[in-house]
């Protein structure tokens, strides 16, 4: 009997190590789409293609394939061009090779379409040796319990079967005192009862998200891109997908500020779409603390002093580090020298 157990918790505890550490290969891909607007006497939209390794070894070879139907598109922006080779662009389908991604890399691959009217979803076919690439939401639940609720699972079931079992049967047998010590520590370490509630809100967590990555929730990139339109400022959108690879709230909030000290005309397009910017409920506190800085600083250049303290009061509550660091160094912000850089 003894022989039996200790192989059963030899065999469970290889099968943890081999859960956790084996080697997965997973691709993961999705796409970012912005509103249509006008280009060339036609109509234009944005498509961005976010591909990421989620295993732990490297994938090379990756095969990449966009075909659009109808339309025209434009030759990509990528992330990491270096990483890409045999490119082939032909009316309205694109192809390339990402030679390799290392784990929890990722590239991303902005083309534009221009058509009349059509704008479907692009076909997107994402394959390398041994691995296809799948949108994210279909495969992130699985990977969550294979790597994560499932070993957990597992060390709960050694931690306090295996004592159990043990004790019943070694606890007197001096020659079995080191594995009894052993899975002693493996019990105490673990702590069934706080590890279940874990297992169990994270399996609520993921379902939650799962179910609103299933309506289509709207990531940071959608959001700016929403705002920017409503604002009348649809024109940026280009110059924010050339210059960040990726979209943050902090650069855009940085662009409107600028286009504001250089385009009169529009001022209050951009204020509007700062002012939009920063009611967003998923912004990290730092970047919506330097958002309502900037607000502050175009109303001071406006000598609107009423609206420049709220818009620095805002930034201290949501961000008191970060207010505390910008008015330290305020002084040192000239805008003289920024509109003279703009220009230039």
């Amino acid at each position: 009997m003894n022989y039996i157990i200790t192989a059963i918790l030899a065999f469970l505890t290889g099968f943890l190590l081999w859960l956790v550490k084996r080697d997965k290969y997973l691709l993961y891909f999705y796409l970012i789409e912005s509103d249509i607007f006008p280009s060339n006497n036609k109509k234009g939209k944005y498509y961005i293609l976010k591909i990421k390794n989620k295993g732990n070894k490297v994938i090379e070879n990756i095969n990449i394939k966009l075909d659009f139907k109808t339309g025209n598109i434009s030759k990509p922006t990528i992330s990491d061009p270096e990483l890409i080779n045999d490119e082939s662009i032909n009316i309205c389908d694109y192809s390339c090779k990402i030679t390799s991604l290392n784990p929890k890399e990722i590239i991303q691959i902005t083309i534009t379409k221009e058509s009349e009217n059509n704008f479907d979803n692009p076909i997107i076919n994402i394959r390398a040796k041994g691995v296809n690439g799948q949108k994210e939401v279909e495969t992130d639940y699985s990977f969550i319990l294979n790597s994560i609720i499932y070993p957990i699972v597992i060390a709960i079931l050694i931690g306090y079967f295996g004592t159990t079992l043990v004790t019943k049967y070694f606890f007197n047998d001096t020659s079995n005192l080191q594995i009894l010590d052993q899975l002693k520590d493996v019990k105490t370490s673990i702590k069934k009862d706080s590890l279940s509630n874990k297992v169990n809100r994270l399996q609520r967590r993921y379902d939650s998200l799962l179910r609103l990555e299933e309506q289509g929730l709207p990531d940071r990139q959608e959001i700016i891109f929403s705002i920017l339109n409503k604002s009348g400022l649809t024109n940026l959108i280009p110059e924010i997908l050339k210059n960040n690879d990726d979209i943050t709230y902090k650069n855009s909030a940085f662009l409107l500020f600028n286009h504001y000290l250089i385009d009169k005309n529009n001022k209050t397009k951009y204020l509007k779409a700062l002012k939009d910017l920063s009611e967003t409920k998923d912004m990290y506190n730092g970047s919506k603390g330097i958002v309502f800085y900037l607000i502050y600083k175009l109303y001071k250049l406006e000598n609107d002093t009423s609206n420049a303290a709220i818009a620095i009061d805002s930034c201290k509550k949501v961000a008191p580090l970060m207010e505390k660091h910008l008015m330290e160094n305020d002084k040192y912000f000239k805008i003289d020298l920024l509109k003279s850089g703009l220009k230039n």
